[in-house]
């Protein structure tokens, strides 16, 4: 299987570690697989003036994989507009591709923006859906049955 762990949330050092640590965790016990960086330039990190957001080319969706993998602070991303992730991981569904969204954060998250991403997760059901912390897994556990709570891969490196 080829499996494409999502990147393009990397804003920070920070956000390197926990995406290096579930690649190493994600080879050293299922080895069989073959695993790839996908990068995809969001509209809202090019720059505003002089460039059309819109014309901003998906790259990640174009790649040749099984399943799509999420990480980090990508929840609220999903119902975000400016970032439409919601739009790539229909994508992902209508194409008989699957995708999972593992050592996931929501600490930044109103009770509104919880019950809007429940909702497009319950709609558009990941293969495997894991927190990185308590505070996000008791945030989405009651709206999500399937919602696992997890471990920030940063502590695997």
């Amino acid at each position: 299987m080829k499996i494409g762990v999502f990147d393009s949330s990397w804003s920070n050092m920070g956000n390197a570690f926990f995406e290096m640590g579930l690649l190493a965790f994600l080879r050293k016990h299922f080895p069989q697989h073959e695993y790839f960086s996908l990068d995809d330039p969001a509209p809202p990190r090019m720059p505003a003036k002089g460039t059309l957001r819109e014309n901003v080319l998906r790259i990640a969706i174009k790649q040749d994989v099984d399943l799509y993998i999420f990480t980090g602070p990508i929840l609220k991303k999903i119902i975000l507009p400016e970032y439409d992730f919601a739009g790539l991981i229909r994508e992902i569904k209508r194409r008989g591709q699957n995708y999972a969204i593992l050592s996931s954060s929501a600490s930044e998250m109103s009770a509104e923006h919880v019950e809007a991403v429940a909702s497009f997760l319950n709609e558009n059901p990941p293969l495997c859906f894991a927190t990185r912390d308590e505070e996000t897994y008791r945030k989405f556990k009651p709206l999500v049955p399937f919602c696992n709570n997890g471990i920030c891969c940063a502590f695997l490196i």
